[in-house]
């Protein structure tokens, strides 16, 4: 199969796009801003019904808790190009020379092919852009360029609210003035109308050539027909800015989206792009990973960077939207990954951005006290997902089990308070949702008289292969890692707090003796720890009396075999490596990763992430250059990643290769430089200062560039920046 991307440092560029490769396209080149989301670039640029590609994601507001949510928009940018009444559209029989590119530096997509009929031949180019700066801006820029021939063309172009969903077409306003023409619908949220309208308008300009416009006005559309006629060598140029809004009242006039647009209309297309280039110039100027001697992976670690910037949240109460998630695109918050992508945003764009994270994990709060209240529990147990501020349903099992998700998330609160020195969220609302997560384990554990200790029974932890188990060695570890840090953050908690969620010392000392009494599995003879008390005698089984990796294969044989879906006991020792010596490590990592039986990418960066810790520099390199590669992660859709696992390439990189840690507030690094690779740069920021780092393979520098001055540990001997 022909690669997906060519290699290009800059640009995601692909020709001769197949059918098979369009839904795998679509998801790597998904675009949001944090509020507007917007895919199908490739299925829907040139005209055919598609299934709906564009959501708003917000708060509503005027609320004391916000309400969030997510709509389908409705059609805009959607052109219709017609030669003759005939439809243009890209296939393979008509189209030459197709072509895709997504500019890393500026977001700008652009499609563009030949189209060829007997004597006729067209050029049609599309610019789109998502705004970055003007949340509610989406701009589009075509061009039909007449090569040879002559005829008359038309184009349609326009609003349609049908096709999102299932609307009344009474429940839909339109208005349209001065070249500025919208759509309104009232919003449904949890099957009630709110006082709320979802409104989008937008204009369009004709910035080349000469066509007659005529507007129509339907239910549900707002419909413009442009009809020119070309000859060769003229070209017709058309922009269409748009605007999305929740107003208080359906839209009768204009007048709210009117100066706004008309100012769009007066720039064009690339000033307003000219205007809201710098900051994108700023954030690559200040985020920028280089890697010499590797163009494959500084095409993907860009990508990566690339959609870091897309989804920062913007202030607090604005969502990080997830726009490579498999399904209909409908973001959700995997709050198992919190931990990878909440140290993306805090290291590469700063304390504001992270949080804005940490504010909507607080957010959620609520929802966790919820989810343990349904179990006849108190305190607060995190689902492993959300999704418009929801429980994503899976199954009974993995919903009701898998509760080790809420000591990840007070793991991502510590490295939060390394990272953004923010001891305000620490003695408030981190400490509130430490105290509730660790509240929720303290009702959900169950004692041992047998051997006098602690444990949980009947989890369900991330290998997928292991459910309902006892003693799971990673859910065990996380709790203990949970009572262990509101002990110690106990002193330093806002006494007002305490008082409201009525924390008494009593309590203090039962979770304490808990901590101090934790049922943690041995490791054995060979220094393996195994990952559940039912996965004991699992441990040394012959691989040839298993399944054989590779092999067809069902649940209920892997469930009885030693393969795992995902190496937990790995991804403990990852976070807890100071409290086991390297030969633990070692035997840990040699037993486990050849039972792993997944492509995913988390699972390559993490297995990676820890060979470089381990000083295994072949196997992490080969981890790294797998996970660098465009054309291997989007391989296919199955395989392809989501967001928060794309975020763990940043992981792999600095805190593997570089192997950069923080721990109370004091950072070090041990980096070294994989073979063939020059070097490699990437910025960090850290407590409000922003360092440069550059790794060699035989000299590592460290420049501080904002900052006050700061003391490091590099390869073990403290440093100054100044």
């Amino acid at each position: 199969m022909q690669k997906l991307f060519e290699l290009d440092p800059w640009y995601l560029r692909s020709q001769n796009v197949t059918p098979a490769q369009t839904a795998v396209l679509d998801r790597a080149l998904a675009q949001d801003n944090g509020v507007i989301q917007i895919k199908n670039g490739v299925t829907a640029a040139f005209g055919g019904k598609v299934l709906p590609g564009k959501y708003l994601q917000a708060f509503l507001p005027n609320e004391a808790q916000p309400q969030e949510i997510l709509e389908p928009l409705p059609e805009f940018g959607n052109f219709q190009i017609y030669f003759a009444d005939q439809m243009i559209t890209p296939t393979a029989a008509n189209a030459q020379d197709y072509q895709i590119d997504l500019n890393l530096k500026n977001g700008v997509m652009t499609q563009s092919f030949l189209w060829v009929k007997a004597d006729l031949k067209l050029e049609i180019t599309l610019n789109q852009f998502l705004s970055q700066v003007d949340l509610s801006a989406v701009q589009y820029q075509l061009a039909i360029k007449m090569i040879s021939g002559t005829g008359t063309l038309t184009v349609t172009t326009g609003l349609n609210a049908a096709g999102t969903e299932t609307v009344q077409s009474d429940d839909v306003s339109t208005a349209m003035e001065d070249g500025v023409f919208a759509l309104s619908r009232p919003l449904q949220v949890s099957e009630k109308t709110v006082e709320m309208h979802l409104a989008v308008a937008a204009t369009t300009a004709i910035k080349a050539g000469q066509a007659q416009i005529q507007t129509d006005i339907g239910e549900q559309s707002i419909q413009q027909k442009l009809t020119a006629q070309l000859l060769p060598g003229e070209t017709l140029t058309l922009e269409q800015f748009v605007v999305v809004r929740l107003v208080e009242a359906p839209v009768t006039s204009v007048a709210a989206f009117s100066h706004r647009l008309q100012q769009l209309k007066t720039l064009g297309f690339n000033k307003v792009l000219q205007h809201w280039q710098p900051a994108w110039d700023t954030f690559w100027q200040t985020s920028d990973v280089v890697i010499e001697g590797n163009t494959t992976a500084q095409q993907a670690m860009r990508y990566t960077l690339y959609q870091v910037f897309q989804h920062r949240p913007h202030t607090a109460r604005e969502t990080q939207v997830v726009g490579m998630q498999q399904g209909r695109f409908l973001p959700q918050v995997n709050w198992e990954m919190l931990p990878h992508t909440l140290e993306v945003f805090q290291e590469v764009l700063g304390s504001i951005n992270a949080k804005a994270i940490m504010q909507r994990l607080f957010d959620h709060l609520p929802i966790a006290r919820a989810h343990a209240g349904a179990l006849g529990l108190q305190g607060a147990f995190f689902p492993t997902r959300t999704r418009v501020g929801k429980l994503v349903k899976q199954d009974t099992l993995r919903d009701e089990e898998s509760i080790y998700v809420g000591a990840l998330l007070v793991l991502a609160i510590k490295s939060y308070v390394d990272v953004t020195n923010d001891r305000s969220y620490l003695s408030h609302h981190g400490a509130e949702i430490a105290i509730e997560v660790a509240r929720f384990y303290m009702q959900r554990i169950t004692y041992l008289p047998e051997n006098k200790r602690y444990s949980f029974l009947a989890v369900t932890a991330p290998n997928q292969f292991e459910i309902n188990e006892n003693h799971n060695w990673l859910t065990n570890t996380l709790a203990k890692c949970t009572f262990d840090f509101v002990l110690k953050i106990l002193p330093h908690v806002d006494q007002a707090l305490l008082v409201a969620l009525q924390f008494t010392q009593d309590e203090a000392a039962q979770l304490k003796y808990i901590a101090q009494n934790m049922y943690l599995l041995s490791a054995n003879q060979q220094q393996v720890l195994p990952q559940s008390q039912s996965y004991v005698d699992k441990i040394g089984l012959p691989v040839l009396n298993q399944l054989a990796p590779g092999a067809a294969q069902n649940a209920d044989q892997l469930r009885r075999s030693s393969f795992v879906s995902f190496p937990e006991v790995l991804l403990g020792l990852l976070y807890f490596e100071d409290n086991y010596d390297r030969e633990v490590k070692v035997a840990n990592f040699n037993y486990y990763q050849p039972l792993i039986k997944s492509n995913r990418l988390v699972v390559n960066n993490l297995l990676g992430t820890l060979a470089a810790h381990l000083q295994l520099k072949s196997e992490a390199t080969e981890r790294t250059l797998a996970a660098l590669d465009m054309n291997a992660l989007f391989a296919n859709l199955e395989s392809s990643p989501t967001f928060e696992e794309l975020m763990t390439n940043w992981t792999l990189l600095v805190h593997g290769l570089a192997n950069l840690q923080h721990a109370n507030g004091q950072l070090s690094l041990r980096p070294f430089c994989p073979r063939d690779w020059q070097r490699y740069t990437f910025h960090l920021r850290f407590q409000e200062r922003l360092l440069q780092i550059t790794v060699s393979s035989d000299v590592t520098e460290v420049q501080l560039l904002t900052g006050y001055p700061l003391t490091i540990q590099l390869d073990g001997h403290a440093v100054i920046l100044e």
